[in-house]
């Protein structure tokens, strides 16, 4: 297996074809995707077949059917591309045939049944959980004639350890790929399937249990494919997560206490890895601080349980008038203190507090103010470690809200508007989702920021609290430092526009929330917002501050 460009043959595809002197060259690709230039190059090679594949199901139909013989059994995988290659591996190893399916249908299609029973195969080996191919899909396929079983994991690492094991004994090598690279998986899967040696998945930076319980089991070694950002010495020394984790831990620790050294202020920091080595540290995490706006996750949180439980709709009206799908999309979004006091006192403080304390951050309170009093001041605390665990809980679907009300939240956060922290220390192009915050105290500006970073390599949470001082920058470099361990290295940050909104439509402008006219916003307008009051914007126009209403504004 070789990759091309779709409008060139790289020359070392080129050296390598004329190295093999194929008699026969298979283009595989979709529709119109490779230019005529290709197939006049690889034409003066060889012989050019092209496999036209419509989608990656027909795709691996196509495939299937060019079997040169019968076999026993078919190794069949979900939806995901990548649980396709451990498939075709564990499939070469033992002389049987691999397919991919959409097995998030009822039932396999007339098509898919077909291409089964034409490759001679009684039984079926689903590798993947009920999440890949489900129960019904299972049932369909029983009810066609096939012996079917099942061999799944919680996590991909598990399953490829769990494909390898049908490899028979006496394997020279595992070969350990990242699943991130989805190029190296095909890559791996290819080569398995070629030398007939088992492939397993691993994380950039060491070896799952799972999978180095198993190349040990095999006695082989580990043979890693890809390039070194995506699988690092660690992996092909073998190195367990559980032995390089704390080295990794305490590098991380390290870097982000060097970055502080330089900085004034002083810093809470908490770093979570959602998945993959598992990597966090936390510096001075368990102080319990004021946390600023950040608090409002909670509130949202707990506002969206009730919605999800039936007892509160979006369109539920707050004390204020306005609607609580208004005040959790305001109060994101803008970062709003009035919305924020409307649904604290909705839910109720003590129930509030209950709630936090009954999912395990024993560390976050709110403070006691009178009923409809702002509780920007009230005496909130939380921990930076409660906080990173929050969100991490939040990403992985741990804290009580279905897939609707999860990714509400999390949209909310990936939209809001102040940028200036975390997400300017990451590189163009990174998703993030994050809820900032900022506040006078005794001890001069508290600066602070919660986010979620889809990092190319890694993801992972860091949540970060600055007082005596802080600023934007400092949490910039900090998030920067963070983004770097885990990804890489990378030139300029991000640069958010300073006019984060502009006009959707002509609006009027207003003198003050809900004030007289002060003429008219044309559409199109880019400007700075400063502040919110529920649904009103404030923002510069000129040097005068204005007022708007949100609902005319998108993001820009």
């Amino acid at each position: 297996m070789l990759y091309t460009t779709s409008t060139a043959v790289p020359s070392a595809v080129v050296t390598e074809l004329k190295r093999l002197k194929p008699a026969k060259i298979i283009v595989v690709a979709g529709s119109g995707h490779i230019r005529s230039a290709v197939y006049t190059t690889l034409g003066g090679i060889a012989g050019v077949e092209k496999m036209t594949v419509g989608s990656r199901f027909t795709g691996s139909r196509l495939v299937l059917s060019r079997l040169p013989g019968k076999v026993d059994a078919v190794y069949l995988t979900g939806a995901s591309l990548r649980s396709y290659p451990l498939a075709i591996a564990a499939a070469a190893a033992t002389g049987r045939a691999a397919l991919l399916v959409d097995g998030s249908r009822s039932a396999a299609s007339d098509s898919t049944v077909r291409a089964l029973k034409a490759t001679g195969a009684t039984r079926i080996v689903i590798l993947g959980s009920t999440a890949s191919v489900g129960s019904s899909f299972y049932r369909s396929l029983a009810g066609a004639g096939f012996d079917v079983v099942r061999k799944s994991s919680e996590t991909l690492y598990g399953l490829s350890a769990a494909a390898a094991k049908q490899h028979p004994a006496g394997a020279a090598r595992m070969i350990m790929v990242n699943p991130s690279s989805l190029a190296d998986a095909a890559l791996g899967g290819a080569l398995a399937g070629a030398t007939r040696q088992p492939m397993a998945y691993t994380v950039y930076a060491c070896v799952q249990s799972q999978v180095q319980a198993q190349t040990a089991a095999m006695n082989a070694k580990p043979l890693p494919v890809g390039a070194t950002y995506w699988l690092t010495a660690a992996v092909a020394a073998n190195t367990s997560c559980t032995v390089q984790r704390p080295k990794l831990n305490a590098s991380l620790t390290a870097a982000i206490n060097a970055t502080i050294a330089n900085r004034g202020g002083k810093y809470a920091v908490t770093v979570r890895e959602v998945s993959d080595t598992g990597q966090s540290t936390s510096i001075r995490g368990s102080s319990r601080l004021e946390p600023a706006s950040m608090m409002k996750l909670y509130a949202a949180w707990a506002a969206l349980r009730r919605v999800q439980t039936g007892t509160a709709s979006l369109s539920t009206k707050l004390a204020s008038g306005y609607t609580l799908g208004t005040c959790l999309r305001v109060m994101i979004h803008a970062s709003d203190n009035y919305c924020h006091a409307d649904i604290v006192h909705w839910f109720g403080i003590g129930n509030l507090n209950h709630a936090l304390k009954r999912w395990g951050f024993s560390n976050s309170t709110y403070g006691s103010v009178p009923k409809g009093a702002s509780v920007l001041y009230a005496g909130n605390r939380t921990t930076t470690n409660d906080l990173s665990r929050f969100v991490k809980m939040l990403r992985n679907g741990e804290l009580g809200l279905d897939g609707k009300r999860k990714s509400y939240l999390l949209d909310l956060m990936g939209s809001q508007i102040w940028t200036s922290r975390i997400p300017s220390g990451i590189p163009a192009g990174v998703k993030q989702q994050s809820k900032p915050g900022a506040l006078w105290i005794s001890t001069g500006l508290l600066q602070a920021d919660t986010a979620i970073v889809y990092g190319k390599r890694s993801t992972y949470v860091l949540s970060i609290i600055g007082y005596d001082d802080a600023s934007k920058a400092d949490l910039a470099a900090i998030s920067r430092t963070v983004y770097t361990h885990f990804n890489g290295s990378f030139g300029k940050a991000k640069v958010y526009p300073a006019k984060q909104m502009v006009a959707a439509k002509s609006v009027t402008m207003r003198t003050g929330p809900g004030g007289s006219s002060a003429g008219t916003l044309k559409a199109g307008t880019a400007i700075e917002i400063t502040d919110a009051q529920r649904i009103w914007y404030k923002f510069y126009f000129g040097s005068r501050l204005l007022w708007v209403d949100s609902r005319a504004l998108r993001n820009r």
